[in-house]
């Protein structure tokens, strides 16, 4: 996460109001260096499980695209959440269901802080419509969008390949996590929080730790995308 303009210019006036150079050195020093850092976190990075997007790059956006509601949201509607949550999934892959409330957990923790959550659905079966995702939607109390990618692109773009899988865009909607949301499908044996970790050290304005983790669940059907390992057949 690049160091905002707003903590930029406090920290260049209390610079300037040092009485000795030495001072005024060594802590421009340290300006410097937060910088060099943020510029690192920012730069693009290769990504193990991912053969499309890279970490920390621009995070492809998308364009009204339906959802359950009946209106249409864009990524550039959501100019004002700190933190973006994308995630791939639909209504019939086991590994989503298992995963469903732990994904409504995590959106309602931090949802005052500025986090969005956004239910991407990119299964063509039967019963992944919008009346489909509008009664999944209901029954498992989601309150944070639930949006069709009907023709697989957006998918591909993300370099998704299985459901559920997730992206997190940071304030400049640069891509600072991108994979599993835990470690183990039984929440009761979960020992990494590799996505609650990601949202908090990012809103914290600190380096995301384990920015990438290996996607795991059912293969996305779609001609934008491989099959990966990691990925089970839905």
């Amino acid at each position: 996460m690049m160091l905002r303009e707003t903590d930029m210019d406090r920290r260049l006036t209390m610079c300037s109001r040092l009485p000795g150079l030495g001072y005024w050195l060594l802590l421009c020093g340290l300006i410097s260096a937060h910088q060099f850092r943020g510029a690192q976190l920012s730069a693009e990075q290769p990504a193990k499980f991912n053969r499309v997007l890279k970490l920390g790059a621009i995070a492809p956006a998308w364009e009204k695209m339906p959802n359950v509601d009946g209106e249409k949201l864009g990524l550039s509607d959501l100019k004002e959440k700190r933190i973006v949550v994308l995630f791939f999934t639909c209504n019939h892959c086991p590994m989503s269901k298992k995963y469903a409330k732990r994904i409504e957990d995590l959106s309602r923790e931090f949802a005052e802080q500025g986090v969005m959550f956004i239910g991407m659905n990119v299964s063509r079966k039967p019963g992944e419509d919008l009346e489909g995702m509008r009664k999944t939607r209901e029954k498992l109390g989601w309150e944070f969008p639930y949006l069709k990618d009907e023709s697989g692109k957006l998918a591909g773009a993300y370099g998704a390949t299985a459901t559920p899988q997730f992206f997190l865009l940071d304030g400049e909607r640069r891509v600072a996590y991108m994979g599993a949301l835990d470690d183990h499908p039984d929440s009761r044996k979960v020992q990494e929080e590799y996505l609650k970790w990601a949202i908090e050290q990012v809103l914290a304005g600190k380096e995301v730790e384990l920015a990438e983790s290996r996607p795991v669940g059912c293969e996305i059907e779609s001609p934008a995308t491989d099959s990966h390992p990691g990925s089970e057949k839905e």
